[in-house]
């Protein structure tokens, strides 16, 4: 591509400061396996072999959301399927996808859906 080319008209794999797919589908199996853990940054920027602030920049690029982001909505989206499918209490589902109690689970929850996890499971439950 000529050198004044925007980014975007770049063939694909050309572009750079992403994370290479494998380094990319490396670290998303580590936030779904972990998704109850506390997930640091520092961990993740380690698996991938790179800087936390080159891992920060390339799991933006790859993911579209900073990695702190991408993991709220993975806990909020298995926390809405487990509040749908299963019996499971809240606390529960709370410990399960990464929270230390309720109340923290609870307030995060409400942030990004605007139900709190009881009204939400209420409401879209069967």
């Amino acid at each position: 591509p000529h050198a004044d080319a925007p980014i975007d008209a770049m063939p694909e794999g050309l572009a750079t400061g992403g994370l290479s797919p494998a380094n990319a589908r490396r670290i998303e199996a580590f936030i779904d396996e972990r998704i109850s853990e506390d997930l640091r940054l520092d961990d993740l920027a380690l698996l991938s072999k790179l800087s936390r602030h080159h891992f920060a920049v390339a799991f933006k690029q790859s993911f579209g959301l900073p990695p702190y982001r991408y993991i709220i909505e993975k806990r909020v989206a298995l926390a809405k399927s487990l509040l749908l499918e299963t019996e499971q209490s809240i606390i529960d589902i709370g410990c399960a996808v990464g929270y230390e109690n309720q109340g923290h689970f609870t307030t995060v929850f409400r942030r990004e859906t605007g139900w709190t996890p009881a009204k939400f499971r209420r409401a879209y439950g069967s």
